[in-house]
């Protein structure tokens, strides 16, 4: 006699994983007021971020409801005047998220915060990159790269604040 066993197909699901629906590729759900949200929105002027996100594969990362981390980008606008706008359209997938990882801290990190001290260092996602930030003349700057033009954009899942450059991995 032999036994049915808990691995038959009836009773495994594996098989279901991955697939099409009736319709076609399942279709991704953006959750609402989440960082993805903001930045895929093009009225907000992140599309090239967007693309860079897409590109690196984190975007499930942004969607989730716990991500609760603080991104500080560049808008269109300011990656079109530096001319980095085919640097970031043709970067590779490891490029892409380097730049975005590097520019991510954890937690909400309001701009009060940034500007408690005149200068201090956040260790990002991607170490051993670090942003060293400074508040003088009641400018943020980072990295003496990128100026914060923007601050406390808020998502359910996180905090933008927008930069005036683009922030390249920067290590010491």
């Amino acid at each position: 006699m032999t036994s049915s066993g808990p691995y038959t197909q009836s009773l495994n699901f594996t098989h279901m994983f991955d697939m099409t629906d009736l319709n076609g590729n399942i279709k991704s759900f953006i959750t609402p007021n989440s960082l993805l949200e903001i930045i895929s929105d093009e009225k907000n002027g992140f599309t090239i971020y967007s693309f860079l996100v897409e590109k690196s594969g984190l975007k499930d990362l942004f969607n989730q409801k716990n991500f609760n981390n603080t991104i500080f980008i560049p808008n269109d606008e300011s990656i079109k005047r530096k001319n980095l706008e085919d640097i970031l359209l043709n970067a590779d997938q490891s490029f892409s998220r380097n730049i975005i990882l590097s520019t991510m801290l954890n937690n909400k990190i309001t701009i009060d915060l940034l500007m408690i001290s005149e200068m201090c260092k956040f260790m990002t996602k991607n170490p051993p990159n670090n942003l060293n930030i400074k508040y003088i003349n009641n400018t943020i700057t980072i990295n003496d790269t990128a100026k914060v033009i923007e601050s406390n954009i808020e998502a359910n899942n996180g905090l933008i604040h927008v930069v005036d450059n683009v922030i390249f991995p920067f290590v010491e």
